[in-house]
């Protein structure tokens, strides 16, 4: 019995270490600031075009408020796309760490220690750490894109059509006070979470790391706890500053957010990977980068824990950096990655205009005068194209922001997105090209030149397909890097090599 159980220890642990690519998502709040700034920049850039630009463009003036309107819900929904990804890692990362937890506990008990205690800590961060507003906020991002949809098709386009220049603003704010509600909603509920989980987890994880050294060191296993790192938010004193400065000091807030989980993460990141090498070695390994000068006195006591492990902190930070740094090229496909966001918005600006421009087509089907299907059924079917490609669009943005997110988070899936989108973002823009699509309209003209897209597209694809060192990026620690047969193969079916089912038979921990 003990045999098996010493079989089944060292790849459990190391599938926990490997879930962290697919659970944890690092944030950088540089990437982050440009998302948010990106449907502000495009508005101001389409009033640019309507000044200055070609006459192609003349024909936008007309729908001006409408733009506005459209890319500032755009907006609202994009930042509740954030937040809900900020909220969501919180929970991912937590669900990760009880089977990370619990293979060391199996681990102590194989190398014959008293787990006891070690155990009821667990239990007790496992209850401690719910997300039990996991289903509100997926509601209210469901009730944001649902929202939109109707708001684009329904709504926005009919004021257009109807209202007075004199009534357009107040057309645009009652327009936007549902979207804008759902979003301070959503602000409410996981602020406080986003705030206090980063501190309050890591000094659970802390915790039990300290008893984790404590019942290896009585076998003869030395080992350090891991390294508080993540600043305490007071959130009066966040309070104050937001009143003071009239809601400015609230940049300097959420940059301290996405750093306070992401050091965090990279912290847990170098401390699992030593402890990946103590495991897999039935203790005979020793930390090497981590905290190396607890070593020095096996009988710390907490006081000289404690400034031993601030003096640490920087030497911890930057080895974690150099080891999981993101390769310089890898900025390319994010970029990439914006620019594919600002093309789907002006997808939708797009095609919000050209349904305006004929709602008399529509008209019935929205105001009730004729039932919906058979006015379905007299759209043409580049009508009920337009139609069905603004949820497409919307969609694609929220999936681009995710992927985008996960860039850095050495997730595989952002890397099979940014490769498919080169492959899928070209294929229209051709068939349009050759005349085999309608180019008539409005809808295309946002559309990009077909020879440059198509360059700049294969030059990204070809870089995500060959560059060693983007493959060793988003390959798990202390596996081969996959041939490129397997990279090639993963963009269009299956898993990775390394990042398969293996990892699934803990993936599926239930949240307490």
């Amino acid at each position: 019995m003990m045999a098996k159980e010493a079989e089944g220890i060292t790849p459990s642990f190391r599938q926990c270490v490997a879930m962290r690519y697919k659970k944890d998502t690092i944030i950088t709040w540089f990437v982050t600031l440009i998302v948010v700034t990106l449907p502000l920049i495009l508005m101001g850039i389409i009033k640019m075009l309507i000044l200055v630009g070609p006459s192609s463009f003349d024909p936008l003036a007309k729908y001006e408020v409408m733009i506005q309107q459209i890319i500032t819900t755009i907006e609202l929904s994009m930042i509740m796309a954030i937040m809900y990804n900020m909220y969501t890692r919180l929970r991912t990362h937590s669900q990760r760490d009880r089977p990370w937890r619990k293979s060391l506990i199996v681990f102590a008990n194989r190398m014959g220690a008293n787990t006891e205690e070690l155990s009821y800590i667990d239990e007790r961060i496992c209850r401690r750490e719910h997300f039990a507003l996991t289903s509100i906020i997926v509601l209210l991002m469901v009730a944001m894109f649902c929202y939109c949809v109707y708001l684009f098709i329904a709504v926005a386009p009919l004021h257009a059509y109807y209202v007075v220049e004199e009534a357009a603003t107040a057309v645009y704010a009652e327009g936007l006070i549902i979207a804008l509600a759902l979003c301070l909603v959503q602000f409410v509920l996981i602020i406080l979470k986003v705030l206090t989980f980063p501190y309050k987890h890591e000094r659970r994880q802390c915790e039990f790391t300290l008893e984790l050294s404590k019942c290896l060191g009585e076998v003869g296993i030395t080992i350090p706890p891991m390294i508080k790192i993540v600043k305490h938010h007071n959130i009066l004193f966040h309070l104050f500053f937001l009143i003071i400065t009239a809601g400015i000091y609230s940049i300097w807030l959420v940059i301290s957010i996405f750093k306070g989980m992401n050091h965090h993460l990279i912290n847990q990141w170098s401390y699992e990977e030593e402890m990946l090498r103590v495991v897999e070695s039935d203790g005979r390994e020793v930390f090497h980068e981590y905290m190396p000068d607890y070593f020095a006195d096996s009988q710390t006591d907490k006081k000289q824990y404690d400034r031993l492990a601030k003096r640490n902190k920087a030497q911890v930070r930057s080895h974690v950096k150099r080891e999981n740094k993101m390769p310089a090229s890898l900025i390319i496909a994010e970029l990439f990655l914006v620019v594919l966001c600002a093309n789907y918005i002006l997808k939708i600006v797009a095609l919000e205009c050209e349904i305006s421009n004929n709602y008399s087509d529509y008209i019935d089907m929205f105001k009730g005068v004729t039932p919906f299907l058979d006015t379905l059924q007299n759209l043409q079917p580049k009508q009920i194209m337009d139609l069905v490609m603004i949820p497409v669009d919307l969609l694609m943005i929220t999936i681009s922001i995710s992927a985008l997110l996960g860039i850095a988070s050495r997730r595989t899936s952002s890397w099979r997105k940014v490769t498919r989108t080169c492959i899928t973002f070209v294929i229209p823009l051709w068939l349009s090209f050759i005349g085999l699509t309608n180019v008539s309209g409005l809808t295309h003209i946002f559309d990009f030149n077909v020879y440059i897209t198509t360059i700049v597209l294969m030059g990204v694809f070809l870089m995500m397909l060959f560059s060693s060192s983007i493959k060793e990026f988003y390959s798990p620690v202390g596996e081969e890097v996959p041939g490129i047969a397997s990279w090639f193969r993963y963009i269009f079916v299956g898993n990775l090599e390394g990042k398969g089912d293996e990892i699934a038979v803990i993936d599926d921990v239930p949240d307490h």
